[in-house]
């Protein structure tokens, strides 16, 4: 089975230290199994899960064997490395931030309008980055309605994405706070599952398609 992985720069797995063999002159990489490697390093997941797991490299991998599926994570008894996906940069890391904070400020604004705000709203509205999105949420988030929530969240979202520092952790703070914010974040609210899974699936596609996965995956 074909799936993807995000590690550590040069191969690592993140959470065990362990380095993969690396693929060499366009051939794929050894294969590693529980003898060889921790069992932390036998996983992988499938595009749709992309959004839950962010590191500095992206590779696509192969598991063998029975494949079981936990988590957002699938577990093999074998795997390889079959290659890395250039196209995950900390550029393209940090776009995808300001489109989950983008993607917040929208329903602030419209939450805005629907309050009388329409200035506060367009002001959400026009920045590109998350400077000028910190400014503006900032100005705006001044009440405990239901917008000045909403705008709260923007705020947070560009506030600890830039505070992580590397483009590829601030994506998966931006991922999580953007998807709970956009959810309800109340997990007794009716219809939050649905939403949060509609979140993670818009997310996903984002990345699918700005990584240019499409292809790869009718493979």
């Amino acid at each position: 089975m074909v799936a993807y992985a995000f590690l550590a720069g040069g191969g690592v797995e993140p959470l065990s230290g362990f380095a993969w063999p690396l693929p060499e002159d366009g051939e794929r990489g050894a294969w590693i199994d529980a003898e060889s490697a921790p069992s932390e390093a036998l996983r992988g997941y499938p595009a749709r899960d992309l959004p839950y797991w962010f590191d500095d490299e992206l590779w696509m991998i192969e598991l063998s064997g029975t494949v079981a599926e936990r988590d957002h994570l699938l577990f093999g008894e074998r795997a390889r490395l079959l290659g890395r996906i250039d196209s995950w940069t900390d550029p393209l890391a940090w776009e995808f931030v300001i489109a989950c904070a983008r993607r917040v400020a929208r329903r602030a604004a419209a939450a805005l309008r629907e309050d009388g705000r329409a200035d506060a709203a367009a002001r959400l509205e026009a920045p590109r980055d998350l400077g000028e999105l910190v400014e503006a949420a900032g100005s705006a988030a001044d009440d405990p309605s239901a917008a000045g929530i909403l705008v709260g969240y923007v705020f947070d979202v560009c506030f600890y994405a830039r505070e992580a520092g590397v483009g590829a952790r601030a994506a998966g703070v931006a991922a999580k706070m953007s998807a709970y914010a956009l959810a309800g974040d109340l997990d007794d609210v009716p219809g939050y599952a649905e939403r949060l899974a509609a979140e993670r699936a818009w997310q996903a596609d984002w990345l699918v398609e700005r990584l240019g996965l499409k292809a790869a995956l009718l493979d």
